[in-house]
């Protein structure tokens, strides 16, 4: 299993069009071969930043080969349509994790 971590700032002035747009392009990627599920969380610090919000697309795949495969065909097209929406407005950057341990509740 893989995790491909999407950590988005927003421009407050765009935030709601944005997270609408958003649920959108996560149920479009989770139809390519490999994405199982996605969530997102919202940022709930006390302290936010009226000026950005702060989202986090937590997706997950069965595969690092899926993943290659995102990259490869899908991804540079989806960036691209989150750019023609929402311009500067939007800032990602991605991680990718895979387990190293599973820890069980005794």
């Amino acid at each position: 299993m893989i995790k491909y971590i999407v950590d988005l700032k927003i421009n407050s002035s765009i935030y709601d069009e944005f997270l609408l747009w958003l649920s959108e392009h996560v149920h479009e990627i989770l139809c390519l071969d490999g994405f199982t599920n996605a969530e997102i969380y919202e940022e709930s610090d006390l302290n936010i930043n009226n000026e950005i919000r702060q989202l986090i697309v937590n997706y997950e795949l069965t595969s690092r080969q899926h993943l290659q495969n995102y990259f490869d065909n899908h991804a540079t097209n989806m960036r691209n349509k989150t750019t023609e929406m929402f311009g500067n407005n939007v800032i990602a950057s991605r991680r990718i994790f895979s387990i190293k341990k599973v820890i069980n509740k005794s």
